[in-house]
């Protein structure tokens, strides 16, 4: 029955602009591939860096002192290869499942050949600014737990306090290198929990989205009265509910990306027009009879 069709168009415009909404966001907010690919992209950046940073720095020693063997030169190298491996196993299928176990073993390999690697060349400071950076790096950069986070930072201060303890220089003695450390995994831990906090809300709200739309989709099939969703610009059908395909025989997908006049829908050119410039002219229709 056109009639229905037709009184019911007001309820379809609301509808049609709360289902553009859900169509154009139902990938970013039905969100757990999403959110995977944004893990794997911050992973791939942190990984980036690492590789990055230890390059340009082996440049620069290379630059400054000749290609001789040096203990930066080959910390720089170690941790060029880590960043590589990580990096490469960030593409296959199993890195997706066991990405946090791997990225904290890599940033803990890392943290080991700081330390120790700066050990052998006495350069303590070298030490001390790669631990703080390591730490304040994951923080910001890597989606891993706060657990995860909080094990790093005290490996890093481990390390620190072993690298002290086995070489005793005036630039390791006192409190004020540990002091800085655990500031700077203070820092390290509340950018991760920001993060995380954010991350849950992101979620949280992309489930409400999500349940918004289901919802919204069981009122719209539930209508006893046909209702066509129909973008105004094209003509196009966008959606149908399950009562339009009883009235007309038409099923959703044969609908769908149709026009009204491809489907010999209105039996009146004219009625049809007039229908269109009142709902151009957001005037309220009512009653109109239509063949």
């Amino acid at each position: 029955n056109l009639r229905e069709w037709v009184c019911d168009y007001r309820v379809l415009a609301v509808n049609s602009q709360l289902n553009v909404f859900t169509e154009k966001h139902s990938t970013a907010i039905n969100a757990t591939s999403a959110r995977e690919r944004s893990l794997l992209l911050m992973i791939r950046a942190a990984c980036a860096i690492v590789v990055a940073a230890s390059l340009l720095d082996f440049v620069e020693l290379a630059r400054t002192n000749g290609l001789h063997f040096s203990w930066m030169s080959l910390c720089d190298l170690t941790n060029f290869l880590i960043g590589d491996i990580a990096l490469i196993l960030s593409f296959s299928n199993w890195f997706d499942r066991r990405w946090q176990p791997v990225m904290w073993v890599m940033a803990v390999a890392m943290t080991v050949s700081s330390a120790s690697v700066g050990s052998f060349g006495s350069d303590p400071l070298f030490v001390f600014v790669t631990l703080i950076m390591l730490m304040v790096g994951a923080g910001a950069l890597l989606p891993w737990s706060w657990r995860s986070q909080a094990s790093f930072n005290l490996v890093c201060i481990v390390a620190w306090s072993a690298r002290s303890f086995w070489i005793a220089s005036p630039e390791t003695a006192g409190f004020d290198k540990i002091v800085t450390l655990a500031t700077a995994a203070g820092i390290a831990q509340f950018s991760c929990f920001l993060r995380n906090r954010y991350m849950r809300e992101q979620e949280a709200s992309a489930r409400r989205t999500t349940e918004s739309e289901v919802a919204l989709r069981q009122i719209f099939d539930a209508n006893t009265d046909g209702i066509t969703v129909i973008d105004f610009e094209t003509r196009q059908i966008v959606d149908v509910n399950v009562q339009f395909t009883i009235q007309t025989g038409y099923q959703r997908v044969e609908a769908i990306g149709k026009t009204v006049r491809e489907l010999a829908i209105w039996a009146d050119p004219e009625t049809e027009q007039r229908f269109i410039s009142e709902v151009q002219a957001r005037r309220p229709i009512r009653n109109m009879e239509a063949d």
